[in-house]
């Protein structure tokens, strides 16, 4: 039986995002009704994974990251202040960054003290980065046996079908009383601008049937916050610290007067209150974790 890869449950519906379709391989999204996350049903096979996940992925999405230039500066932000955390956690640490992209956390990380070392699961991926960065990059389908004092993933359980067994590699690999620190996307948390996507599309089904969508299975997990921390808890992990916020992605940072920025500028607004913030409301999170076992 199907299972929410967030909290394990398995009472489903039917999810607004419909249906997607990426070369042969046909998918739609589900929503677990215990914690509202969406994942995407049937899961990716490893064979398509590692065709999505070549180097030329990062040569197709972070065209600017990979010329080093800046493409997302509240990104770019939250990452230098996630190195500065770690950095504080463990000065002088080593760190371990899971999807490492295109080694700019190994960058910053060494700049700041730690001794960091990068993983990803693409080898040819590993290698480009090792180049690039002149950081040691492993790389798998699972994580080997080591010990670190911290691990940092960022915008890679939401690419994952199985979070679980990817978070509980993390932990493994985590010293006694060391840290890990999680960030990404909560694209199924509570936001003016989740709330305009879903009503919109939901609009749209009700007038004619919506076609599948050509889309690549990237985000196979869109997670709520309450899906985030249950996944967490399964893994063995208890929060330390944590943070839930709203970026301006997917629209654009800078101002346009189109229907989508203005709308995402109300939603940041809101959630950047004091009431957005008290009823959690966000599009991302930043998350401090410690063993439990």
């Amino acid at each position: 039986m199907t299972s929410c890869p967030a909290c394990g449950r398995t009472t489903l519906g039917r999810s607004h995002l419909g249906r997607f379709t990426y070369r042969e391989f046909r998918y739609e999204y589900v929503v677990c009704r215990r914690c509202r996350s969406h994942f995407a049903e049937p899961m990716p096979s490893e064979t398509l994974l590692e065709e999505i996940y070549a180097p030329t992925y990062l040569d197709e999405h972070y065209p600017e990251e990979a010329a080093g230039h800046v493409h997302n500066r509240e990104l770019q932000l939250e990452s230098e202040l996630a190195v500065e955390r770690l950095a504080s956690l463990r000065p002088g640490g080593t760190l371990l960054d899971i999807g490492c992209g295109v080694g700019e956390v190994l960058v910053r990380a060494q700049r700041a003290g730690l001794r960091p070392e990068g993983f990803e699961r693409s080898s040819r991926t590993a290698r480009w980065v090792e180049s690039r960065t002149g950081v040691r990059v492993r790389s798998g389908r699972v994580l080997q046996a080591g010990s670190f004092d911290l691990v940092h993933l960022a915008d890679v359980l939401e690419h994952s079908p199985n979070p679980l067994e990817l978070l509980d590699g993390a932990r493994s690999v985590l010293a006694l009383d060391g840290r890990l620190l999680v960030r990404g996307p909560l694209e199924a948390q509570r936001s003016l601008f989740h709330l305009a996507v879903r009503m919109q599309r939901e609009l749209r089904g009700t007038v004619r049937a919506l076609p599948p969508v050509e889309a690549a299975p990237l985000h196979v997990v869109l997670f709520t916050l309450e899906g985030m921390r249950s996944l967490c808890r399964r893994a063995g992990l208890e929060v330390e610290s944590e943070r839930v916020y709203e970026t301006h992605w997917p629209a654009s940072e800078s101002a346009t007067l189109s229907a989508k920025t203005i709308v995402k500028e109300v939603s940041l607004r809101i959630s950047n209150s004091v009431v957005g913030r008290l009823f959690e409301m966000g599009t991302r999170n930043v998350t401090v974790l410690r063993s439990t076992t």
